[in-house]
């Protein structure tokens, strides 16, 4: 495994890991997942997740067609944890704060696990990872200071707006879709830049549950090198105090 940096501190705002598959799993399924003592207790805070379908018929006016997508589950506040479970998707947030990559892969295999035995056997296309950070700005600091991302421009430096997006195949790992966005935003009162990178790995053939698990860490390989890549020495040492 590749070696990096470990910061004393971390600009990361939110951890998102989502399993994708072909089946469209029933709403009945997904209710018995949230009813499970194991979900419920952890995740007492339930919504529901709408889609609206958009029916269009000739010589007619077109129509909007809402239904229930899946639920959103919340652990108790402080808020921590988050779980999606979707008719296509099922994601687990770690928001508010860093962990350890190890302790939630865990955490997402219990899940997962527990997901499947309320919906039978589902066929995994896709899995991703994103981390969403935030790098806080001193009012001096200037957005080419903080990250190695940006454009040139004529403009001057008074630019409300600056947002740029990059989505590639990662180098080192062709099998992986990287998706880098930066832009200028707020944490309350803080000024800084958002530093969100998604990393997608396409599963074709392979449907051992290990092995795929086991490509997250492919995809965490990725997030380490995208990030030290995308930020300048400065935002190092400004995290490593």
């Amino acid at each position: 495994m590749a070696s990096f940096i470990k910061l004393k501190n971390t600009p990361i705002k939110e951890i998102i890991f989502t399993i994708s598959f072909n089946e469209n799993v029933p709403v009945e399924k997904l209710d018995i997942f949230t009813g499970l003592p194991q979900i419920k207790n952890t995740f007492p805070i339930v919504d529901k997740g709408f889609n609206t379908h958009l029916v269009a018929k000739p010589k007619e006016q077109p129509t909007s067609k809402t239904s229930i997508d899946g639920y959103i589950l919340r652990s108790l506040k402080p808020l921590s944890r988050i779980i999606q479970a979707r008719k296509g998707s099922f994601s687990f947030h770690k928001v508010n704060g860093y962990e350890h990559f190890e302790k939630l892969i865990s955490e997402l295999h219990e899940y997962w696990g527990l997901f499947v035995q309320c919906t039978g056997v589902l066929t995994v296309n896709n899995i991703s990872v994103r981390y969403l950070n935030f790098i806080e700005k001193d009012k001096e600091e200037d957005f080419i200071d903080l990250v190695t991302i940006h454009t040139q421009h004529p403009f001057g430096k008074e630019i409300e707006s600056n947002f740029t997006q990059y989505r590639f195949k990662y180098d080192s790992i062709p099998t992986i879709t990287a998706n880098v966005i930066t832009a200028k935003g707020k944490d309350g009162l803080k000024e800084g830049i958002v530093l969100d990178i998604i990393l997608n790995k396409k599963i074709e053939m392979i449907q051992n549950i290990e092995i795929i698990f086991s490509s997250f860490y492919d995809l965490r390989i990725a997030k380490n090198d995208l990030f030290f890549r995308s930020i300048t020495e400065k935002t190092i040492n400004k995290y490593n105090q």
